[in-house]
This record gives structure tokens, C-alpha cells and sequence, in this order.
């Protein structure tokens, strides 16, 4: 399990360096960890995300928690991570980090009505992180909505242009960026992530091109989650 709690007086750090979920960082040892800390603590990031659930869980600690939380993200919080990042009181990017929103995926077996189950599974999986990048940006709904839809790639003037980072630092020494970042291969748009000058003008245009998006709960969430438990905890946002 790739992360690490120091818990010292006046120092607390947490390194988060692996996915989120069963076989990487859930919430259960992540709350036994943080439940040793006390005042400030500073969150290091760099996941290419995981489960839904867990992380909304790891999220749901870190807001509760009472010190003062600095984020720093290096090189990537993708998907779940960058929910968990927006815990923090205040998120920092080096100019060559990056951050990933997008729509919550899920696998499903069976017929037509089974597959549907999952979709709407889905559909409200996506509802629950919304508001969490809402609090922090202050970007609409319908917004956030469709930048999920897009699968988004933020560098970190990208981030903070549309509140989702507070500071943006220059890095003294430059890095080998590709050796460190987690696989994003899977990802739709892994190709877009190089932070051109062209990505951060089409960033900064999105505000503008927003699309009407609503999406409604579905009626059968609690039965759904009745018959399908295994898949209600499969579904990912990786």
C-alpha cells in the first residue's frame, strides 16, 4: 500500500501515492492513520484515482478533520484523487502538475435491465461528487457537469483559473514528469495532458461553451443497490 502518515507535533503529512480502493488506500486505514494526527496537515497527492465509494469516504474524513489542510499535488490527482483534493483548505500546483475530472466508469454483466441498473448506478455515483467540486470552485452544476462529461485535463494555471487550484508554483528544477506520473492510458483524452499553451486558451474558453446537462436521480437507486451490491461497490472513477 503506496502511502504514508507522519504524525508528528507541529508536522503532519500524509503522502497519498497509490489507487484508491481495495488493494491500494481505503477509507478504514486511512481513517485509523488520520485519527492519530492533530493540527496542521499537509496532503500530498499523486493518484491516477480508484473506487468511488472509498474515495468519497477518504474525502468525507478530510473535510471533518479540524486542522488546517494544505494540499499539494505532484504530479497528478486524477478522477477520485482529485476529489480527495478538494478537501483541502488550499491546493497548490507546480506549473507541470496535473489534475483529471471526468464521469464515474462501471462494468456490468447481463441483459438490458441489468446494464441499465449500472448506468443508473452511475448517474447517481456522479451526482454525490458534483457538489464536492462545487464547494470548492464555485462553478456550477451544469458546469462541472460537463467538465466531467469531457474528461478534463487541468494544468496548474488551468486549475487555478477555474478555482479548482489556489496557488500555482514554479518549479526550480525541472523534473522528469513521465517517470513519476501514475498509468493514465485508459483515460479518453490521456493524449491532451502535455500543458501547451494552446490546452491552457482552450481551458480558459469552457466557462463560455457549457451545454444545458441535467441529470435526475433514478427511482430504483435503493433497489438497485439491494440486488446488486457487488456492483454498487465496483463501480470506479478511474
Amino acid at each position: 500500500m503506496m502511502y504514508k502518515f507522519y504524525c508528528l507535533a507541529g508536522k503532519n503529512e500524509v503522502h497519498i501515492d497509490d489507487a484508491i480502493g481495495q488493494g491500494g488506500i481505503t477509507a478504514k486505514g486511512f481513517r485509523q492513520d488520520l485519527e492519530k494526527c492533530r493540527g496542521p496537515l499537509t496532503i500530498f497527492i499523486n493518484s491516477a484515482g480508484g473506487s468511488v465509494t472509498e474515495g468519497i469516504g477518504i474525502y468525507n474524513l478530510l473535510d471533518k478533520y479540524t486542522g488546517t489542510k494544505s494540499v499539494y499535488i505532484d504530479p497528478l490527482a486524477a478522477s477520485m484523487a482529485s476529489v480527495i483534493a478538494m478537501a483541502g483548505d488550499t491546493i497548490t500546483m507546480p506549473e507541470n502538475a496535473l489534475m483529471m475530472i471526468h464521469n464515474p466508469w462501471g462494468v456490468s454483466t447481463g441483459d438490458a435491465k441489468e446494464h441499465q441498473k449500472t448506468a443508473d448506478l452511475l448517474v447517481v455515483m456522479k451526482q454525490t461528487m458534483i457538489p464536492i467540486y462545487q464547494k470548492k470552485t464555485g462553478l456550477s452544476a451544469k458546469e462541472i457537469s460537463n467538465l466531467m462529461d469531457d474528461e478534463t485535463w487541468l494544468t496548474g494555471a488551468s486549475a487555478k483559473e477555474l478555482n479548482f487550484a489556489d496557488e500555482v508554483i514554479t518549479t526550480k528544477n525541472e523534473r522528469n514528469l513521465a517517470a513519476r506520473m501514475k498509468d493514465i492510458s485508459a483515460f479518453r483524452n490521456a493524449e491532451m495532458i502535455a500543458s501547451s499553451t494552446n490546452y491552457d486558451k482552450k481551458i480558459s474558453k469552457i466557462r463560455s461553451s457549457f451545454i444545458n446537462n441535467k441529470c435526475q436521480p433514478p427511482a430504483n437507486i435503493y433497489k438497485s443497490l439491494s440486488d446488486k451490491p457487488n456492483t454498487y461497490q465496483s463501480i470506479k472513477n478511474v
